[in-house]
């Protein structure tokens, strides 16, 4: 064997083992996508109290704590491996709900009833709705 064939063999050897990490890394980072689809996915069928908002009266709302986000909040740092469409559907959801929540708490918390800041979040909560929806079809696709 010469010189030329063992460069050539060494730089094929290369080439297939560089293309099978390559192509593990992919796979892995595929895998891990629709893994964490599927958690949001499943984080948002169990907001359950968005089906029922309708049976609320509308000066009422639920309690804030029937909105988990639990998901949501341990995988934000891996959210860059989401496609940009859901990535964004997702924070952006995931903002508004946390900016209503706080208001729900707050509207809690206070000593006088404001049916001004309650019809915002009612309003807010039929907003988020749409959005859920909206996400839930996304991410089964």
């Amino acid at each position: 064997m010469t010189a030329v064939e063992a460069l050539a063999g060494a730089v094929v050897g290369s080439l297939i083992t560089g293309g099978f990490w390559v192509g593990r890394y992919f796979l892995t980072e595929h895998r891990e996508k629709e893994q964490l689809e599927r958690m949001f996915h499943t984080e948002l069928s169990h907001m359950d109290i968005f089906r029922d908002l309708d049976e609320i009266p509308m000066k009422k709302f639920p309690d804030p704590s029937a909105f988990p986000t639990i998901i949501f909040e341990s995988n934000a740092g891996k959210m860059g491996i989401l496609e940009q469409e859901h990535r964004h559907s997702l924070h952006a959801f995931y903002s508004y709900l946390d900016i209503t929540k706080t208001m729900m708490r707050q509207e809690i918390e206070s000593s006088e009833e404001n049916i001004d800041t309650r019809e915002k979040i009612r309003y807010n909560l039929d907003s988020l709705r749409e959005r859920r929806e909206i996400l839930l079809s996304e991410l089964e696709q």
